[in-house]
């Protein structure tokens, strides 16, 4: 209806994620994401969707914890069965790990970034923080430097510190040192 599938299909096969899209096209995408996928949507999906964005993949667990719905698993099924821009991804080691269509991802953060900020960073700080006690290093690091939760992100540079050396992963300590402010490595002199 309304040339949506046509507009839709243009914008796709020009999509690469990361990239920054025309001020058309973005209207066009973001036209077509609220009125034809989530105002279809009952407000639980939506909600699910929107907590579990800060995420390039999650589990159950994740979007628990996240949403605060201990029926969140049904939620993802649901959504997945029902072919709403969710992945599964197969099992891990126990968990049925999940992906949102990079499209739908990337239009949910958009909206949280203009209409709820500090609810953004709230969800981020929460995810960087199961990551974490999860020993998933790396994600808690890019939540936590996304959340701007400085505090966390110094702590986590100064336990990984020795351990990304002897690994040889300068690269990625280097990267995450340089997102940090002037005035945080102005304060943290060891990290500069």
């Amino acid at each position: 209806a309304d040339g949506w599938a046509a507009a839709l299909a243009v914008l796709a096969d020009r999509y690469q994620p990361g990239r920054p899209r025309a001020v058309e096209s973005d209207f066009i995408l973001d036209q077509f994401i609220d009125r034809e996928v989530l105002d279809r949507l009952d407000s639980r999906h939506v909600d699910l969707l929107t907590s579990c964005a800060v995420l390039p993949l999650f589990d159950l667990e994740f979007a628990q914890a996240l949403t605060g719905d201990p029926q969140a698993g049904v939620t993802l099924r649901d959504l997945e069965r029902t072919n709403h821009f969710l992945i599964r991804l197969g099992y891990g080691d126990t968990a049925e790990w999940f992906r949102m269509h990079a499209l739908l991802r990337e239009h949910l953060l958009g909206r949280l970034e203009r209409e709820q900020p500090r609810r953004l960073l709230d969800l981020r700080r929460q995810a960087a923080a199961l990551a974490h006690r999860r020993g998933m290093v790396a994600e808690a690091m890019e939540l936590s430097l996304d959340a701007r939760d400085w505090p966390e992100v110094v702590r986590e540079l100064e336990d990984q510190r020795e351990a990304l050396y002897q690994r040889g992963e300068w690269g990625t300590l280097a990267g995450w040192i340089d997102r940090l402010p002037r005035e945080v490595l102005g304060r943290e002199a060891d990290l500069a």
